[in-house]
């Protein structure tokens, strides 16, 4: 909801404290009018929520790990199944 100015009462940013005549736009609480929001604390916000979402957005580290241990397992189990059977070829011949 945008609000003009009453003429008794000057109108705040909930935030930043800035008047509306400071801002371009002050948003209101739909369900509470004594809440407001700045275009400029919008903006603040989104970029926050735009770091937010990038940060969760790339290759979480668990991942990479776990991916990283499960190739490296299956590396151990390929060479140790190679040791015992070069073991048991050895054993074999005495």
């Amino acid at each position: 909801m945008f609000l003009k100015r009453r003429e008794d009462e000057v109108l705040r940013c909930s935030f930043c404290s800035k008047t509306q005549d400071q801002v371009d736009t002050l948003i209101s609480n739909p369900s509470d009018s004594r809440v407001f929001i700045c275009n400029e604390c919008v903006a603040v916000c989104d970029s926050v929520l735009e770091e937010h979402q990038k940060a969760r957005a790339a290759t979480p580290v668990e991942a990479r790990l776990r991916a990283s241990v499960l190739a490296e397992h299956e590396r151990a189990k390929a060479a140790s199944t190679t040791v015992v059977g070069r073991l048991k070829g050895l054993a074999a011949r005495q």
